[in-house]
């Protein structure tokens, strides 16, 4: 197994800033929109599917 190390001694996603804004700001839209029609409205796809017995 490696050491543990402090999160500020590694190198981070480059790119993982700007997704998580993106994501964050679809969450928010999603929110509203559930918010407003009622909830369940809106959802994501793999959420949506309901496991039969």
């Amino acid at each position: 197994m490696g050491e543990v190390i402090p999160e500020k001694n590694t190198t981070g996603d480059l790119f993982a800033e700007a997704e998580n804004a993106r994501q964050n700001v679809l969450c928010g839209l999603i929110d509203k929109i559930n918010d407003r029609y009622g909830k369940q409205t809106l959802n994501f796809a793999s959420s949506s599917f309901k496991k039969e017995n």
